[in-house]
């Protein structure tokens, strides 16, 4: 059959407008799959080598689809920050072969929970779950201002280190007060450097909103430890044990200098809060 002129341009259209639309089906193809892609990479943890290549004064926002997962060992020396504003599986915690050591002495973590809830923002310290090896996380700044820190049992030690840590927030201008901040000791947890020379150890400001709780889980909690260069409360609660009879729980709070402006401490049936106040040292371990 001879075709013609007319009737092979028109052939000629048809097949030219189907291979057309085929290609651009197959790019609109692509251009969803590489979506999906990198939505998937969005949503991954904030694991060890994520940490580790944190940028100088780079801001990363952690939640419940980013969540901080980090295990044994990590460390990152530039001054960065992380803010956590949701979920509340975010998790530092050691691994079952050696104790852990999580190392950025120039970083701050920031709780600050968007929807406002004590319990809708949480990072949890904690021990392997099988060898109980002890973690240590040393940070430059903790700001809880709103949401929760949980630092869990562990008889080898669980422990922040920093060099201020704030606990709920007072208001000032352009900023509003904390509506729920909690920081929560378990049996073996420690907040704060261990005091030795004076102006080297942890500032703790604690704040309108801020409590901090030892103990007060199902069994009595002991070896539970506040250390502090200088403590300033100028609002907040220090709770010790569940409120229940014969609640045993034993934390001491060490402070070299400190202050209360307003604010409570309520110390449970059966449970003991001590208070070590150290005098100030020089560089030599002397008084000054």
């Amino acid at each position: 059959m001879k075709l013609s002129n007319n009737a092979i341009k028109f052939l000629m259209a048809q097949y030219r407008a189907i291979y057309k639309n085929a290609y651009f089906k197959g790019i609109a193809s692509a251009v969803v799959l590489t979506s999906v892609m990198v939505a998937g990479q969005a949503q991954a943890a904030l694991d060890n080598s994520a940490f580790g290549k944190i940028k100088p004064d780079e801001i990363k926002e952690a939640t419940s689809a980013e969540a901080i997962a980090i295990t044994g060992d990590a460390s990152n020396s530039n001054s960065f920050t992380i803010n956590i504003t949701g979920g509340k599986a975010h998790k530092i915690a050691a691994n079952a072969n050696k104790p852990a050591t999580v190392q950025a002495e120039n970083a701050t973590i920031v709780i600050n929970d968007s929807t406002g809830a004590t319990d809708g923002s949480k990072l949890s310290i904690e021990p392997d779950s099988t060898t109980n090896k002890a973690v240590t996380v040393v940070i430059g700044k903790l700001d809880a201002i709103t949401g929760t820190l949980s630092l869990a049992k562990n008889s080898s030690g669980t422990k922040l280190e920093a060099k201020v840590v704030n606990i709920g927030r007072d208001a000032s201008e352009g900023v509003t007060a904390s509506k729920g901040a909690l920081v929560t000791f378990d049996s073996g947890s420690t907040v704060g450097k261990a005091i030795t020379t004076y102006g080297n150890g942890t500032t703790i400001n604690l704040q309108k909103g801020g409590t901090i709780q030892f103990g007060g889980v199902t069994t009595a909690a002991e070896g539970m430890a506040l250390n502090a260069d200088n403590l300033a409360v100028t609002e907040g609660k220090i709770v010790i044990g569940s409120g229940a009879a014969n609640h045993a729980d034993k934390a001491k709070i060490s402070i070299v200098s400190g202050s209360v402006t307003k604010g409570t401490v309520s110390v449970g049936s059966g449970a003991e809060l001590s208070f070590d106040v150290s005098g100030k040292k020089d560089a030599k371990g002397k008084d000054v």
